[in-house]
């Protein structure tokens, strides 16, 4: 006698519940079927569907290639008893496969997130890492200031920066010490560039016309082998933007824009798969990869990054396009870091701390003292036009502004001021200059690092039987009464000092 499909239904649903008292729960017998279907075939890897419930997106992406939704992993996995919110993902729940002490931290839930942005600026990069290092020795904690945000996203330099400190993990020194270095390396004059150097030398107006066109001829006025051998020794040759246990253990939520070639329309590629909820209303969009972004490298994604026009040609990623430099449209990404972290925190009302780190620009009162005649032309106000849709500032100016008083959230802009016109873009002789400048920035807007060790939490969004002078904590919350406590004036949160002026 044939068995009908309701008696199938039946008979297995009386299996499960029998299963269900035998066992620990629903989350014991979910892992044994995953363990048994993957036993019959193994299950693919996709960056569309959680293959642990069926129901997400994924975010994290396993050392064995599959990938897994946030919630999953707080079902499937332990927290470390020391360290509440950070999750032991010693093995694949789909393939059981060993994942070499593989760490997940997760934003405690009633944490509202931290961001930071990093503007791009070719050498002047070296800002942002100074300004990182004076909050790391101002606020004293034993664990890198990277891990204090949630959110961390990056612009051409700055992308290289977000990777190093959050991709890598590498400490500030260690970054600073490789920004330097590899801006050496990738700026030097290509062939063409040194032969016409060498024919016509230091000649004015020729020599640097000249230059401009061997850059034209070249496509570019500096070779892109060195910079992408910097970057494959970096990050691997093929090592992916989610392939991180640095992020991973630090929890952090990292991106960096391109544009493409043709219609410069601003993209992100992200650590976290694009995972989250938005409108629709943006003016960027999350890049999707043919083969899988797990399958793209991480160094020809920054190759694109940081191939500014006319210092670098754009590169092609085989099957999604060609792209260029961010900064083109977000020099200063402030803005989208504040939308995806919408997007990935709905639940949070608003960031706890944006802060967002320049690599300065010239002073707008004093270069306006100094205008010429050629500044009324045509070409120079087009130019200037085009420039200011770029302009980091700028683009500061206009996040806050459209921020409503009820958000709750700090915003905080460390930047330089030139007295003269900032320097280029490939100017590697004055990193020391720009370092020095950013030191000096900070100085005039903290006189007294007497508040330099905190210990107290800003906020209940740590856990309060936890020792914070001794472990880690999980949620960025420390960096608040350091840059509360000095704040000259509470009106305004962007602070810019202009060189020399460390005694106001």
């Amino acid at each position: 006698m044939a068995i009908g499909f309701p008696s199938l239904i039946l008979h297995n649903f009386c299996v499960l519940y029998k299963n269900l008292r035998k066992r620990n729960g629903s989350i014991d017998i979910h892992r044994k079927q995953l363990a048994y279907t993957h036993q019959r075939g193994r299950l693919p890897s996709s960056e569309d569907t959680c293959f642990g419930c069926l129901q997400r997106r994924p975010q994290h992406c396993l050392p064995c290639g599959h990938w897994l939704c946030q919630v999953c992993v707080r079902i499937f996995y332990d927290e470390f008893p020391d360290e509440p919110w950070l999750y032991n993902v010693d093995t694949c729940v789909i393939c059981g496969l060993a994942t070499d002490e593989h760490r997940i931290r997760i934003k405690p839930d009633t944490a509202d997130p931290c961001l930071l942005s990093i503007d791009g600026g070719g050498a002047r990069g070296r800002g942002p890492l100074e300004f990182l290092r004076i909050l790391e020795e101002t606020i004293g904690l034993p664990f890198p200031v990277q891990q204090h945000f949630d959110v961390v996203f990056g612009t051409s330099s700055g992308a290289m920066t977000a990777c190093a400190l959050c991709l890598n993990g590498w400490p500030v020194d260690y970054c600073i010490d490789f920004f330097e270095l590899s801006s050496r390396l990738a700026f030097d004059s290509n062939r063409l560039s040194r032969i016409v150097a060498f024919l016509v030398g230091d000649v004015p107006i020729v020599s640097p016309l000249l230059q401009a066109l061997s850059s034209l001829l070249a496509d570019s006025k500096y070779s892109a082998k060195k910079l992408e051998s910097i970057q494959k020794d970096a990050y691997g040759e093929s090592r992916g933007i989610v392939d991180s246990k640095a992020a991973s253990e630090m929890g952090i939520s990292l991106g960096v824009t391109l544009t493409t070639t043709g219609d410069a329309s601003t993209y992100i590629a992200t650590n976290y798969n694009g995972v989250g909820c938005r409108d629709g209303m943006t003016d960027y969009a999350n890049l999707t990869f043919g083969g899988g972004i797990r399958n793209v490298p991480l160094w020809e994604i920054l190759r694109c990054c940081t191939a500014a026009p006319y210092y670098f040609t754009p590169h092609h990623i085989a099957g999604t396009g060609t792209f260029q430099n961010g900064g083109l449209a977000f020099n200063n990404p402030a803005a989208i870091a504040v939308r995806e972290s919408e997007a990935l925190f709905p639940a949070a009302a608003a960031p706890r701390v944006v802060v967002s780190l320049g690599t300065g620009s010239a002073d707008p009162k004093r270069s306006g003292d100094q205008a010429s005649l050629w500044d009324g032309l045509f070409a120079a106000r087009l130019f200037r036009a085009f420039w200011k849709q770029s302009d980091s500032a700028a683009a500061w100016n206009q996040l806050v502004g459209h921020q409503t008083s009820d958000r709750g959230a700090d915003f905080f802009r460390f930047d330089i001021a030139f007295r003269e016109q900032a320097p280029s873009l490939d100017d590697v002789r004055g990193m020391d200059e720009v370092a020095r400048l950013a030191r000096e920035s900070m100085a005039a807007l903290y006189p007294s690092y007497a508040v330099a060790h905190i210990t107290a939490p800003a906020s209940f969004n740590v856990a309060f039987e936890r020792d914070l002078t001794s472990c880690a904590p999980f949620s960025a919350n420390y960096i608040i009464p350091l840059l509360s406590s000095n704040a000259k004036d509470r009106s305004s949160w962007q602070f810019q000092a202009a060189e020399g002026e460390a005694s106001t």
